[in-house]
């Protein structure tokens, strides 16, 4: 049982070491969580040693594991030394390489020379440890070898060493230290195990062999707590920084931020210019003493004020530019409240320090030179007023700027040369259905319709000649739905780069209600015409008719007066009648009398387009509605093309709507019009898992009833949407169908009822027909 705890302590600590060691793989600078992580793995292969040697019935075999015990301990103790040396950030010492360059000799020494030097199997001891409840705990314990007496001996020097170093930072104020002075507190109970079982003290000693596995965990939360705050501290400098951007580029002084290791993470350009190095060079990865001379870094961090949190320091030292050589500067560093971070700026005064020594040189008098100070002063206090007065400038119109960019009506989005988006308003946003984080780095281009993309290159290359651009396109949002737009662009400056500014209108009402105007005007010229042409066509059409009627009515021997006047030419109609059988002639007649009675029927539905329609009287919307399905089901001709009965019917209907003036027969008309046409679509799809659904709702809009007919049939595209409601466009066969049928629903609405019919449709997304007629009375 007592084995047992030492792999579940391996298994902890392996963890927490493969945590750390990804850690260091995210961020390569903390090289304190590599030798964290190295320290974590070794006392995890300790603990694994540690329970098979408890579990080690034999002899041999316990002093194997004890051996292995014996070469992992100098590797937990050099981790532990780096990795302290790193988190207090104390520079490498000839001591601490020292103690290195033993370890590292240890290891080779241990296995050249024999065993014993290690542990002396010669001088065993059987060590027993009397527990609570009759528990005994019985292992072999082979004696120490020289080897292993010495080890002893650089592990006390070692911890004295630790020790001295913990005490000399928490001297300094270094918070860091605090974990690991308990860390060395922990693991002086090791050596206190040690001591114990020398002397032969064994009850109670047993679990001081895991004080490593307690070291790991305060190390861990100290470490972790870290890693935490300094991620912290830079979320907080990121949501500051654009603030603070402009104001901070074009500072005078080279101006650095910095975090209490002294590491850059922000500069300015003038710090690129002062110190010879770029900013990918510098963030993050240098220190920024590590551009002043070595014995001014030392007299530097002697002094006990640097960097302390609350005070304002100020040193004066000679800086190594890599681009212009030795130059004076002067160092400020003031502490960012609450961010555990410093504003540190450089002032070169390498002229005004080259002018001192001109002045003590040639014995100038100590005066002039005050006054040149104090005019120097007040020109620093001038620039500080100017700059101050700047920045509130610069923030008042920023605020400016993005309070206009955040409400403006229309969709504002600013993106590069490449087309990434950069930026996007709310109404952006709320118009196309993503988040702002959405929308960062996206392809404007994706957000234009795939028929309207080639518009979009024209727009990029308008830009990219400087051109003001303005047009129209289409664009798809999130969800898939398409809107129409007016596009303006323009060219600004973003961030300190070129970008494009386009202003984004969405104009599909307007759209919407152009298309209603033309094809209104369309309708009502194709509509005249075609009612002209049907009563020129209609009196020809019915001498046809009545000819061909009275023509079989003549031959029928079924007349008497036919037979009469046949006999008395000397001609048997019943002859005849087989003749005309024989020779398919009546077929001919049957065949004229059907597509006269076609031709009648398109005639009367043309004549609909002239027609001011019936007197309109009160009537239930929903009753028609109900009428109208019913006359679906029942239709013979229809049900040849599709069984209406096997079509899922939903209504959602508004129950508080009741009667509506109109004429009943032709909203009957309209409505099953709508639904005949939609029950052929969806007869198209014969996928056994698909089930055809017709959806009809209403509801009042504005002193108006709004009847919606949607199907999930095949839908329509562009082309086919815009002529659905002209005479005699169809897409059925031939012979299927007149199209007429919706272009008389479409007068009928519109013209008798002074309403408006519209359809919505996209290929595979199926079609809503929606029509909107005045309320009555109810």
């Amino acid at each position: 049982m007592l084995s047992t705890l030492s792999i579940v302590i391996a298994g902890i600590t392996a963890y927490v070491g493969l945590f750390h060691i990804s850690i260091f793989f995210h961020d390569r600078s903390r090289k304190d969580s590599i030798f964290f992580s190295l320290f974590c793995f070794s006392n995890a292969v300790y603990a694994v040693f540690s329970f098979f040697y408890y579990g080690e019935a034999s002899q041999p075999g316990a002093v194997a594991w004890q051996y292995g015990m014996s070469l992992i301990v100098p590797l937990i103790t050099i981790s532990l030394l780096w990795f302290t040396l790193l988190f207090i950030g104390q520079k490498s010492r000839r001591v601490s390489w020292l103690i290195t360059a033993f370890y590292g000799a240890y290891y080779p020494v241990a296995i050249i020379l024999d065993p014993s030097c290690v542990r002396d199997a010669g001088r065993m001891s059987v060590r027993i440890f009397d527990f609570p409840g009759g528990i005994d705990v019985r292992y072999y314990d082979a004696a120490p070898g020289i080897l292993t007496y010495l080890l002893y001996a650089v592990h006390i020097f070692l911890f004295i060493y630790l020790i001295i170093l913990t005490i000399r930072s928490l001297g300094d104020g270094r918070k860091e230290a605090k974990p690991l002075a308990a860390v060395l507190a922990v693991l002086i109970l090791s050596f206190a195990y040690d001591v114990l079982v020398g002397r032969g003290v064994f009850d109670g000693v047993y679990f001081m062999g895991y004080t490593c596995f307690m070291a790991v965990l305060i190390i861990n939360r100290s470490l972790s707590m870290k890693i935490v705050g300094g991620a912290s501290a830079l979320h907080s400098m990121e949501e500051s920084e654009e603030r603070y951007r402009a104001i901070f580029e074009n500072r005078g002084t080279a101006t650095g931020i910095v975090d209490r290791e002294s590491t850059v993470l922000l500069c300015n350009e003038r710090f690129e210019e002062l110190s010879g190095y770029s900013k990918a060079e510098i963030e993050g990865k240098m220190k920024w003493t590590d551009f002043i001379y070595q014995e001014d870094a030392e007299r530097l961090r002697s002094n006990k004020t640097f960097l302390q949190d609350g005070n304002v320091f100020q040193f004066e030292c000679r800086l190594n530019s890599r681009s212009e050589g030795e130059k004076y500067i002067q160092v400020n560093s003031s502490y960012i409240q609450g961010k555990g971070l410093y504003v540190v700026s450089l002032n070169d005064i390498t002229d005004r320090r080259t002018a001192q020594l001109m002045l003590l040189q040639k014995n100038l008098d100590l005066k002039a030179a005050n006054e040149e100070l104090e005019v120097t002063n007040e020109e620093f206090e001038a620039q500080n007023e100017e700059l101050a007065a700047a920045y509130t400038e610069l923030e008042s119109r920023e605020k400016q700027y993005r309070d206009i960019f955040n409400m403006a009506t229309d969709s504002l989005f600013i993106y590069d040369e490449k087309g990434l988006i950069a930026l996007a308003n709310p109404t952006a946003c709320e118009t196309y259905g993503y988040t702002a984080e959405e929308l960062k780095d996206m392809e404007i281009s994706r957000l234009v319709h795939t028929d309207y993309r080639h518009l979009f290159s024209e727009f990029m290359d308008s830009m990219r000649k400087n051109e003001t651009y303005r047009g129209n396109a289409m664009d798809i949002r999130k969800d898939g739905t398409t809107l129409y737009t007016e596009v303006r662009g323009y060219w600004i400056t973003y961030m300190g780069k070129p970008h494009i500014l386009s202003v984004v209108r969405d104009i599909t009402e307007r759209k919407r209600a152009e298309d209603l105007v033309v094809q209104s005007e369309k309708m009502m010229t194709v509509g005249g015409l075609a009612a002209g042409m049907a009563h020129e066509i209609n009196n020809p059409l019915s001498v046809i008719i009545q000819g061909i009627q009275a023509a079989l009515n003549r031959i029928s021997p079924g007349s008497e007066k036919n037979r009469e006047v046949a006999a008395g030419v000397g001609i048997d109609l019943n002859k005849l009648e087989q003749y005309l059988e024989e020779r398919h002639i009546n077929v001919y007649f049957r065949g004229m009398q059907e597509a006269a009675a076609r031709a009648a029927k398109i005639v009367s539905s043309m004549l609909n387009f002239s027609r001011s329609g019936s007197t309109r009287i009160s009537t239930s919307l929903h009753g028609i509605i109900n009428e109208s399905i019913g006359m679906a089901e029942k239709d013979y001709s229809f049900e040849k093309k599709y069984d209406f009965k096997h079509i899922s019917i939903k209504k959602d209907l508004d129950e508080s709507i009741g009667d509506i003036l109109c004429v009943p027969e032709e909203i009957e008309q309209v409505f099953l019009n709508i639904l005949k046409n939609a029950a052929a679509a969806m007869s198209e799809n014969q996928a056994e898992e698909y089930t055809p659904e017709i959806i009809i709702t209403t509801r009042r809009e504005q002193g108006h009833v709004v009847i919606t007919i949607g199907d999930n049939g095949p839908g329509m595209d562009e082309k086919v949407k815009k002529r659905v409601f002209e005479p005699f466009f169809t897409t059925k066969s031939p012979g299927s169908g007149t199209g007429l049928g919706l272009s008389v629903s479409y007068f009928i609405i519109t013209s008798n009822h002074h309403g408006t019919i519209e359809v919505e449709s996209e290929s595979g997304r199926g079609t809503i027909f929606t029509v909107k007629l005045p309320l009555g009375a109810e």
